[in-house]
């Protein structure tokens, strides 16, 4: 997470809407336990009344989700955790229908956990590093990288919670057209598909990057087993794939730990772009984050972002959730010589699952 401004007080009725535009905007076909039980908090008042608890600025339900599976980790016998795979050992249809209503034992989990469920949702952030986007962010940087903006580039990602997604160059790709891309022999191999008739441009070998850094308010401190069991409760519970992947992920950066600043990032953006060498141009990744800005700072952050690129050749990949059927687009947005130019590269899987290429 990367600012957190300004955010208005969320009523019930609200809350309740959020919940329902989850279930059928985020949920659908990607977990049906999550589709189900969103339903279910959007009419319960109770369970309202518990997710409203949730730090000021952040994806309630996200959070919501992600603070009862933390808890459940720990309670792995309790009736809740058969529709959790990977607590139970279980298996579970990839985005498809359960069984079983899980609405019940959910229900009486947090009820009697009211007091614990209330401290995680006061104190921590939706902070998840999905793997898979890098996926997304591949092609986007190979493409920012053929723009030949006058040097390597610089990575700068924006709410880099524990950096993972900065060690792209370090992790292999397979899209499933007979070639791999990056690092064959990395323990994090992520596969995804090209949708479409475009295809992007990507070298075998990624492009060096000249450095990285990420920031974020609270960044995760992977030497924290808390820290990095928060990483994981975050995944959606159908997604055991995701969940090896941030695993793999956790030993590469053990040996290659990501370096991300703790602060607000329209704080401290001016200076990480500033202080990136004249003969390297910095490349701003955000990727599910601007969404969780208000208003006014997000149009701070385009403000700066402009006023840097006056002066120097930059460019920013943003990959947010959209409202036009899609799951979320990717979009670039470079400066060279002053001059601004945005360009949507590609429509994809919120979680990296598809990339549909739009540009040559």
């Amino acid at each position: 997470m990367a600012n957190r401004r300004n955010f208005p007080r969320q009523s019930p009725a609200s809350l309740s809407e959020s919940f329902t535009r989850f279930a059928e905007l985020e949920c659908q076909g990607m977990s049906d336990l999550y589709y189900r039980l969103s339903l279910g908090i959007a009419a319960d008042n109770d369970l309202l009344e518990l997710a409203i608890q949730a730090k000021s600025g952040q994806p309630r339900p996200n959070l919501f989700f992600a603070a009862v599976q933390r808890l459940l980790m720990d309670e792995p016998d309790h009736p809740l955790a058969a529709f959790y795979p990977h607590i139970s050992g279980g298996s579970a249809p990839h985005g498809g229908p359960l069984p079983e209503d899980p609405a019940p034992a959910f229900r009486v989990f947090c009820l009697e956990r009211q007091q614990a469920l209330t401290g995680l949702l006061a104190n921590r952030m939706v902070q998840t590093n999905v793997v898979r986007r890098c996926a997304r962010i591949l092609p986007a940087f190979a493409y920012v990288n053929r723009l030949g903006l006058g040097g390597t580039l610089f990575l700068i990602e924006i709410g880099a919670s524990a950096g993972l997604n900065m060690l792209l160059d370090r992790y292999g790709y397979d899209y499933g057209e007979g070639r791999v891309y990056g690092n064959r022999l990395s323990p994090v191999q992520i596969s995804s598909t090209f949708r479409g008739s475009q295809r992007p441009v990507i070298p075998g070998a990624i492009p060096d990057l000249a450095d990285r850094i990420g920031v974020d308010l609270n960044p995760v401190e992977l030497n924290d087993p808390e820290e990095t069991q928060w990483l994981k409760a975050l995944v959606w519970p159908e997604r055991r794939d995701e969940l090896g992947l941030l695993e793999a992920a956790l030993k590469v950066a053990s040996e290659h730990p990501p370096r991300v600043v703790k602060g607000d990032a329209l704080d401290l953006l001016p200076g990480l772009i500033d202080a990136v060498p004249g003969d390297q141009v910095p490349c701003l990744i955000h990727s599910h984050v601007l969404n969780q800005f208000p208003r006014e700072a997000r149009v701070m952050f385009w403000s700066l972002v402009e006023n840097r690129g006056v002066n120097r050749n930059l460019a920013v990949i943003s990959m947010e959730g959209v409202r036009e059927g899609e799951h979320a687009a990717e979009e670039v947005t470079y400066f060279r010589d002053g001059a601004r130019t945005n360009l949507r590269l590609a429509n994809s899987d919120s979680h990296g699952y598809w990339v549909e290429w739009l540009v040559e």
